[in-house]
């Protein structure tokens, strides 16, 4: 069975997590007031120093978009670890299929239309 760690402080995070799933903070939310991101960034940013403390094989999850530098560092975001851009893409085809499925699996016109001819195949 999983353990699952919950903890808002950085430095705690458990040295032998397989996985990381950050949260994205909504900067268009927050009042003017968050001006320091680099203090974010350093108190409870997901950098390589920290993603070093998880186990060889940890991998790093963010549901996207993400604030870089801030909630994660460049170098984690694009790092062998990272699930972060697979995440992001994959989570359209994942929101596409849920809602097909909670509109009880019909197909919308938007979906059955004709492709312009700009997206036809040549053939």
């Amino acid at each position: 069975m999983a353990n699952i760690a919950d903890d808002r402080d950085a430095q705690a995070m458990p040295v032998d997590a397989g996985l990381f799933e950050g949260c994205r903070i909504q900067r268009e939310r927050i009042s003017a007031d968050f001006r320091q991101p680099d203090a974010y960034h350093q108190n409870w940013g997901v950098t390589g120093e920290r993603l070093a403390r998880l186990a060889p094989r940890a991998h790093v999850m963010h549901p996207g978009p993400v604030n870089r530098n801030i909630e994660i560092a460049d170098a984690v975001v694009d790092g062998r670890q990272s699930l972060v851009l697979n995440q992001v893409r994959n989570g359209v085809h994942a929101r596409t299929a849920l809602f097909e499925r909670l509109l009880g699996g019909q197909r919308r016109d938007w979906q059955t239309r004709p492709r312009a001819r700009s997206q036809r195949s040549t053939e």
